[in-house]
């Protein structure tokens, strides 16, 4: 599994593509080293009113969202293998760290 641990544009600069390049970049390379499945935490559930701009770009980017209850971190996840349904992605259980 490739993790990403933080991702960040300058305010000035979002909305400008940088972002999704960015994480494309990072989908690639994971792909390189053989993941199958990357992720990232998105927000702490006592941060969410404040992250949903974080929420919407990584599911615009095609990741899929996990929220696994009130005390962990809103995960984000894709599947890197054509062959696995991008779908299994939110039934994986994250390593909370």
């Amino acid at each position: 599994m490739g993790f990403l641990i933080h991702i960040s544009v300058d305010e000035n600069c979002r909305r400008s593509g940088y972002g999704s390049t960015l994480l494309v970049q990072f989908e690639n390379i994971a792909t390189d080293y053989g993941c199958k499945l990357t992720a990232c935490k998105v927000a702490w559930p006592e941060g969410l009113p404040t992250r949903a701009p974080n929420i919407s770009f990584y599911k615009d980017c095609g990741w899929n969202l996990y929220d696994p209850s009130e005390k962990e971190p809103v995960m984000a996840f894709k599947m890197l293998d054509i062959n696995v349904p991008n779908e299994l992605a939110p039934k994986v259980r994250p390593l909370m760290g």
